[in-house]
Parts: C-alpha cells; sequence; structure tokens
C-alpha cells in the first residue's frame, strides 16, 4: 500500500512540473515553434539554455514577465535579441494577445546556431533607414566610435544596457539628416568588466548590437 501511495505522489508531482513547465510556452510570444526547447537544451526538462536562464531573472508570481528589458538581451550571443528572434522586438507582446510577426521566421533565443536570415540586416537598413557600419573597437576599454549611415531624416538614440537588460545610460539622442556619421563614445570607461548592449533607437526601430568592455 505504502509502494502505491508513493508511485502515486510521484506521478502526482511529476505531473505538476510538466504542466508548470510546458505552461511557460505560452509565457512568451511564439514560444510554441521551439516549446521546450526555448528555454532548455536539447528540449528536455533539465539543463537551462542561456534564454532560459534569463527568463528566471524575470519571474513573477512564477510565470515569465516579458517585458523589454528580457526582449532586448541577447541571451545566446548570435548578434540578434530575443526579442528580434521571436518576432516582438519591443516585448510589448502579453499573453493572449495574438501572436506577434511572423511564425516561420521566429528563431530559437537560446541557441546560437539559430538565427535571423543573413539578409536581416540588409532588409533591416532598407526598412527603418539606419545602417550600423562599424562598433570599433570591440573589445572597448575607454571609448569607441560607432559609423552610422541614414538614408531619411528622424530621431536618433542610443541607450547603452548591461547584460542584465538594465539601462546604464544615454549616449546619444538628437534629430539626424540624411548622411555618414562618426559618434565618439568617451564615456565608458567607468564601466566594470563585461557584456553590455548598444540599442540603437531610429524612428522607432530598434537593433542591439553587443560589445565587450574590458578594464
Amino acid at each position: 500500500m505504502r509502494i502505491i501511495y508513493t508511485i502515486f505522489a510521484t506521478l502526482i508531482i511529476f505531473t505538476t512540473v510538466l504542466q508548470s513547465k510546458s505552461g511557460f510556452v505560452s509565457q512568451i510570444p511564439n514560444g510554441s515553434k521551439y516549446s521546450c526547447a526555448t528555454c532548455h537544451l536539447n528540449g528536455n526538462y533539465g539543463q537551462w539554455n542561456d534564454f532560459g536562464k534569463a527568463t528566471k531573472l524575470y519571474l513573477s508570481g512564477g510565470k515569465i514577465n516579458w517585458v523589454e528589458a528580457l526582449a532586448l538581451l541577447d541571451s545566446d550571443g548570435d548578434g540578434f535579441s530575443n526579442g528580434v528572434e521571436l518576432q516582438d522586438p519591443h516585448g510589448t507582446w502579453k499573453q493572449g494577445d495574438p501572436a506577434p510577426g511572423e511564425l516561420s521566421l521566429v528563431t530559437n533565443p537560446g541557441d546560437a546556431n539559430s538565427f535571423p536570415n543573413e539578409n536581416y540586416v540588409e532588409d533591416f537598413g532598407k526598412v527603418s533607414g539606419m545602417i550600423i557600419n562599424s562598433v570599433y573597437p570591440n573589445p572597448v576599454r575607454e571609448r569607441a566610435v560607432i559609423d552610422i549611415s541614414f538614408s531619411v531624416a528622424g530621431y536618433f538614440k542610443l541607450e547603452l544596457y548591461n547584460y542584465a537588460g538594465l539601462q546604464m545610460c544615454m549616449l546619444e539622442a538628437g534629430y539626424y539628416q540624411p548622411g555618414i556619421y562618426s559618434i565618439n563614445l568617451k564615456t565608458l570607461g567607468y564601466l566594470n568588466t563585461g557584456e553590455y548592449f548598444l540599442n540603437f533607437n531610429f524612428n522607432g526601430y530598434q537593433r542591439l548590437e553587443k560589445i565587450l568592455i574590458i578594464k
């Protein structure tokens, strides 16, 4: 009798865990594309991938709180933010909303080998009017230079975020005419060694670039 009770209790616990974790899939945009593999290595319930580890920092009431800070992170380090890979760049989607973007374009934010196709950067430049030509040097010690071009006029701002998705500072903001510009960043020396993200925002379009700051 005790053995039967133990087996029954184990089944209840295991089922509860499965239901809880599978529920995470519906708490991120287009989570159904990769299901549990979005957050776990090999799609099992064991080891978390880098995106899964990031979501643990954004839990509220046992649920994933999908917000802009989490969307702006590039958890797997493939050069594309979690939001871009999940077709919700700004983190505006909420559970219960229709799935954003195109499901066929969704890539896995927890897998560095899964990322948008090579035409993404070119297409982004055409749509947004902004092309980031280079960020150098990278790694950065104290200062960096950004070469950027705009094909249309518009409002541009550049923000710096840490790896946790928290905004550190506003680096640049202003209205720009079409042209090619070099932006000098001279205020990075005070930051600790680590990975950071430059958030480029032009006329509402956003793109992230990862930089490594070393002392």
